[in-house]
């Protein structure tokens, strides 16, 4: 007599890549790239998942009422994380997601970013409250380095933004807001563009998390997983809020390590991006 076995598989949920408890926060940043979602809207949500975080800037989300859509599919796996857009675009919006304890409020578009043009992204600024701790966010996606045109400056015009960041900077730390986080896709390339990261921190208000990461190699994945570069960045209020700062915490999230041996060429089929993220106490704040 032949006696079938059934093999009963079980499947292991993600295991978070920032554990933490009631006394901190992970706050994220990442750059999932505008491709629509429904192609790979189950990897994403196993990637927020391992993401872990209590606040995540989601940049290049397209279009803006996908937003809709992650919200339900993270629910639906049980993340249940509230939105916010500043600006709302066909292409490439910038999307902060946050769940208790986050409260967000004063969100606002820093337009001046964008000098003038609907194909370059404006900013988002919000006030954060996360238990005793509370921040001024700014979220960017600057010009990247592609030209969109013979003779395009495309230095030049970051440049230009990041003049325009830093004086937002000095303005909102010149008020009662002393703790403040720059979060986003810089399109800087750590070390090489040295020289753009010191207009944008000529006034001095800035620590990066990302200059003290060596272990950290890259956040950006070029097509066929043969180049990477570091181009996001993770700014924090100098002195200030590097008193919340979990020191050691910064780190960029290995997904790419997490996908069942893929390597980076079939990870940069879910984003050509990985994630960064930081860990903040919320038990005080000292402004």
């Amino acid at each position: 007599m032949v006696v079938a076995r059934l093999l009963v598989v079980t499947l292991r949920p993600p295991i978070s890549l920032n554990p933490h408890g009631s006394d901190d926060i992970v706050i994220a940043s990442w750059n999932i790239g505008f491709e629509p979602l429904e192609s790979r809207i189950d990897d994403l949500i196993d990637a927020f998942k391992r993401i872990d975080a209590d606040l995540i800037l989601v940049v290049e989300l397209t279009p803006y009422d996908a937003a809709k859509k992650l919200q339900r599919e993270l629910a639906s796996a049980g993340m249940r994380y509230q939105y916010s857009i500043a600006e709302k675009r066909e292409l490439q919006n910038l999307c902060v997601l946050y769940r208790d304890p986050v409260k967000v409020s004063d969100v606002r578009a820093f337009k001046d970013v964008n000098l003038g043009s609907t194909k370059l992204r404006t900013a988002y600024t919000a006030h954060v409250q996360a238990g005793k701790f509370d921040f001024a966010l700014i979220g960017v996606h600057n010009k990247s380095k592609r030209k969109e045109g013979p003779g395009q400056d495309t230095e030049g015009m970051r440049i230009q933004q990041l003049q325009l960041l830093r004086d937002e900077i000095s303005r909102k730390l010149s008020g009662s807001e002393k703790d403040l986080l720059l979060i986003g896709d810089y399109n800087m390339i750590r070390g090489d563009d040295q020289e753009q990261y010191d207009i944008l921190n000529s006034n001095a208000n800035l620590a990066f998390l990302t200059e003290n990461s060596p272990k950290d190699a890259f956040t950006y994945i070029f097509k066929g997983g043969q180049k990477t570069s570091f181009i996001d960045g993770y700014g924090i209020a100098k002195g200030n809020t590097e008193r919340e700062y979990v020191a050691g915490s910064f780190q960029v999230v290995p997904l790419h390590e997490h996908y069942y041996g893929r390597g980076l060429a079939m990870f940069h089929k879910i984003s050509d991006h990985l994630p960064t993220s930081a860990r903040f106490k919320i038990t005080g704040d000292d402004d």
